[in-house]
Formats: structure tokens, sequence, C-alpha cells
């Protein structure tokens, strides 16, 4: 993929890390259980309506309050891809076209033009919501709910699994639509890292048992293979959930933002370099406009922060799953792509 350079340079370099950071760094950090266009007690509702006219729903009405879905919503799916994740776990009764990747981090970059903001929402990848199933001829051939990392799961691996677990987010999110994906490997984690000679951590988490060379409290430096450890270990540790996990993605993230911020003031072409480096790990539906305008739109917004949806992390039949609270997700839904409705003035 040839990249397009826009001028001045050192502005672009700097969008350009920005948006990397976002893209890979769901390589770094590494229910509903029906389609639901809304969350109203059917008691006190009197309808909905689409404002436009569309076949997207438009306006919602919750707890006695009508809602409008923001103007000027973009958003970015980003997928961290792990390739030597299990699928046992993909058990359903259907004959579906299976590859071995699952989705180890998402991240729903929504940039929010009106108001010159970006927000990431890190989607815990147990999440417990529907997954659609994809036959060998490319057709969907039923659905069935489990975690939502497996969606990917369902495809060749390339754009049509990528497809499928923007479907799942989708749906997860009551319906909003999700505009662009990227998806990167996990191999993709020590290039990254190493690009800024490492990410510096403090060691929060017992390793004791899986990594001799990660000891509770010390400070170091990640390089190569460690980063990927750090980011990516869950088997063998204290805490089964993903939720610890999480965290330390999070963290790394903000290290991994540092360093590039750092390292871009004398070397601007740092991102055009680690681009090139990883671009045979990713697989996107974006073109190289379309990155550069995200890039130039996070160079200029302010970064409202990263959410996550409330719920509880539990031991299901075989694996953990991670089911989350319906009225929190509906408030964050509300928050991230909703505004008050204005009421009407009768004439």
């Amino acid at each position: 993929m040839k990249l397009r350079i826009r001028r001045p340079y050192a502005k672009v370099a700097l969008a350009l890390a920005l948006v990397l950071v976002i893209v890979v760094a769901m390589v770094l950090l590494l229910r509903f259980w029906e389609r639901q266009h809304f969350w109203v007690d059917e008691s006190q509702n009197p309808g909905y309506h689409s404002i436009t006219g569309e076949e997207e729903l438009e306006e919602v009405f919750y707890n006695d309050r009508w809602y409008i879905r923001r103007r000027g919503i973009e958003t970015l799916l980003v997928l961290g891809i792990d390739k030597d994740s299990e699928i046992a776990s993909a058990e359903t009764d259907m004959d579906g076209y299976i590859n071995s990747q699952q989705c180890d981090f998402l991240m729903l970059v929504i940039l929010d033009h009106e108001n010159k903001t970006y927000t990431g929402l890190h989607i815990n990848r147990d999440t417990m919501t529907n997954i659609t199933v994809i036959g060998p001829g490319g057709d969907e051939v039923g659905s069935f709910v489990g975690q939502i990392a497996l969606a990917h799961t369902y495809g060749s691996g390339g754009r049509d699994s990528c497809k499928n677990t923007t479907k799942a987010v989708s749906e997860l999110l009551s319906d909003t639509e999700v505009d662009h994906y990227v998806s990167v490997t996990m191999d993709a984690v020590p290039i990254v890292n190493d690009a800024v000679g490492g990410v510096t951590v403090t060691i929060e988490d017992d390793f004791s048992a899986v990594r001799e060379d990660f000891v509770m409290g010390e400070t170091i430096t990640l390089m190569g293979e460690q980063s990927l450890a750090y980011v990516r270990t869950r088997l063998g540790m204290g805490e089964p959930t993903n939720l610890a996990r999480m965290e330390r993605q999070r963290v790394y993230m903000t290290g991994l933002m540092n360093a590039y911020k750092s390292r871009l003031e004398t070397d601007p072409e740092l991102v055009l370099s680690v681009l090139m480096e990883i671009n045979d790990y990713l697989v996107s539906d974006c073109t190289v406009n379309d990155l550069s305008d995200i890039a130039d739109s996070v160079y200029e917004y302010e970064f409202a922060g990263i959410k996550y949806i409330d719920g509880e992390a539990v031991m299901g039949d075989r694996y953990i799953e991670y089911n989350y609270d319906q009225e929190a997700l509906n408030r964050l839904v509300l928050e991230l792509f909703f505004e008050e409705s204005k009421p009407q003035t009768e004439s």
C-alpha cells in the first residue's frame, strides 16, 4: 500500500503517529441476545420514529426522555488478532467456515466531528453477544450467543472475518453503524514496541507462574517478545478473566503513546517507517485517503479518554464469559452516540 503524504510533513507525521497508536494499540493492548433497536419499558413507550425516514433508528425514548442520534459521528473499529487462539469454544450445530484467528483486542474509536473530540470504547473480548455464522459459501447460515472474540473466526480470517466482527459490535451497540475497520495481528507488537526503544511499565500482576523476568513491583522497559507477553498473557495468572489484562493493555497503550510523541520530536519519519514494516500485518477497508483524513482529525481533536462496558466476568460451562450490565450499556450508547432531543414547539 502506498502512502499519500500531506504537507506540512511534521504535522502529518504526528497525525499519523496518533492514528498508528490507536490502530496498533489494539495490537498492543491486546448480549445482545437478539437485535435490539432501543430500550424502553413498553408500558410507557409512545413509540419511536425515524427523523430521516431511513431504516436505521434515529431517535429513541428512554427513561421518559427522547434522544436523537448525534450527527457527525464516524467510527473506526480496531482489532488485535491472535492467530494462536483456540477456537474450541465456537461450537455450534451449524457448518461454519472457520479460521483460527480470534480477536484478542477490540476498540471502537469514535470521532465526533461536530464537537471535535475522539473517544475509545474498549470492548472485552469475552463479552457474550450474538455471533453470525458464515458458511463455506460466504453466506450467513445461522447465529449463536458466544464470546465476541469468536466473530472473527468465521470467514477466511481476512475482510469477511473483519466484517463479521463489525456486525457483532454494531448489534452489541444497538445497531450503531461501524464505518471502518482495521485489524492487526499480534505479531506486529514487538515491531511497534521496539521502534521507540521499548515501553516502560511497572509490573502490577503476579507473573511468577509464567514469566521469571516479570517481577511484581519492579519497573522494566519491555523489549521484543516481552511486549507481546505483557499485553497478551492471561492463562496461568492469578486473575483468570480478561479484566486484569485489559487494564494492562490500557497502561501499555498510554506508555506507547507517550513514547511515540517523544520520539517524533526528533524522528518525524518514524511513523511512516513503522507503517511500512507492519503493512503485511494489516487488513482494512480504509483507503489511504480515509486513514489520512482520520489522522488529520485525531491531530486536531481533543482526546476524550477510553470508555468500557460495565459487567461481570464469570466462569461458564468451559470458558470465561463477560456478561455486561444492560442498563450501563444503554447509558453508554446514549452518551456516545445520542443527545437529548429538544422538545418540539407547537405552532
